[in-house]
């Protein structure tokens, strides 16, 4: 089963957003907000804990 995965993660210095958006470029849609990291991917299901420890959100659709 394949979901929508949408993260919202925030971000405080150029560095963290740059980080960011290195580590997902290639795995979805990205798009840049001037405090946070809009994030969308296809993917199966995973592991979300390492996200919640960044102060991430997590929404989930099933396909």
């Amino acid at each position: 089963n394949f979901m929508i995965v949408i993260e919202v993660i925030p971000f405080k210095t150029f560095k963290e957003r740059l980080q960011l958006v290195k580590e997902y470029e290639r795995k979805g849609k990205i798009e840049v907000y001037s405090d946070y990291v809009y994030i969308e991917m296809h993917e199966k299901e995973r592991a979300t804990d390492e996200l919640y420890k960044r102060g991430g959100r997590v929404f989930k659709k099933l396909l």
